[in-house]
């Protein structure tokens, strides 16, 4: 479970991401050296208002960031934890870090959360309870791996390669994020799971692809 991160947590988790990517032995992504600046949280509502979209790419609640420079040559989709929205994260990501690749934000859609008195709120998937013996949302995960898979799908009919789409999320976004790469069926660039968990880890390893298995990711 979360819920919202201070801006100052969510600057150290995006220049954290930065770096990984940039240092990452793929040739999903080459960036430049170039660090966020003081000023980045009004530079990033100014690119969300003059080169966003408000939707995830393919129909779906979120925010989408287009490359200045012309189409992407590469994605980062980024799947935010419980309570949070795509819009929340889009600000902490700066372009200039990331010239020529779409950043898509997904929200998730408002469901009622049993740890939380059955309260509404963007969530990928409903959390019975903390504890390891808690049923797992099966069908949850399973409608949130639909929907990022047609994201992807979506970015690859858009010309952006498989293998230069990277995944990434925090605390639910995370545990999403680790479902559908472990059991991708395509090769990625890699994935990126922040405060994140396995989800339905009694499936592995009958459930890890080849695909899925030789996939980078990044864990912190």
């Amino acid at each position: 479970m979360s819920l919202p991160l201070p801006w100052s947590a969510r600057r150290a988790i995006c220049l954290s991401v930065s770096s990984i990517l940039a240092t990452a032995k793929s040739t999903a992504f080459a960036y430049p050296t170039s660090t966020f600046s003081a000023d980045t949280r009004t530079r990033g509502l100014a690119v969300m208002t003059h080169r966003a979209s408000r939707n995830d790419n393919v129909g779906g609640a979120g925010i989408t960031l287009n490359p200045v420079g012309g189409p992407a040559q590469s994605s980062i989709i980024w799947m935010h934890g419980l309570g949070d929205s795509g819009e929340g994260w889009a600000g902490a990501f700066d372009p200039k870090v990331f010239p020529t690749t779409r950043m898509i934000f997904p929200t998730a859609p408002t469901r009622p959360i049993t740890l939380n008195g059955g309260f509404p709120m963007p969530g990928w998937f409903d959390i019975n309870g903390l504890d390891e013996s808690s049923p797992e949302d099966r069908a949850g995960f399973e409608e949130a791996k639909q929907r990022i898979a047609r994201i992807v799908q979506g970015e690859v009919e858009a010309g952006v390669p498989a293998d230069k789409i990277v995944l990434g999320g925090f605390s639910q976004g995370g545990a999403v994020t680790l479902h559908l790469a472990l059991r991708s069926e395509v090769r990625l660039g890699g994935a990126v799971i922040l405060s994140g968990w396995l989800p339905l880890k009694a499936d592995y390893p009958a459930a890890l692809t080849e695909v899925g298995k030789a996939m980078p990711y990044f864990h912190g």
